[in-house]
């Protein structure tokens, strides 16, 4: 994954080394990105200049529902 502000690179990360990225103020994803972060569990937040939380954009959930499911019910037991 590559960084660049104002048309120059400013940091290049492997996408396993990264689990989040915080997108605060003016910030500019394109929908190649939103897709990649998605595929790759790389989940995006974004907030406004002085913190305030906008949303979030989060990967597939991996894990098995059944199993899940199955453990609540025998933990309300």
């Amino acid at each position: 994954m590559v960084v660049e502000q104002e048309r120059k690179r400013v940091a290049q990360l492997p996408v396993h080394s990264i689990g989040h990225i915080f997108c605060f103020g003016n910030v500019l994803v394109s929908p190649f990105l939103l897709g990649f972060c998605g595929e790759n569990n790389v989940n995006l937040a974004f907030f406004t200049e002085n913190g305030r939380f906008l949303g979030r954009l989060q990967g597939r959930q991996s894990g098995n529902v059944l199993l899940r499911r199955a453990q609540y019910r025998v933990s309300e037991q």
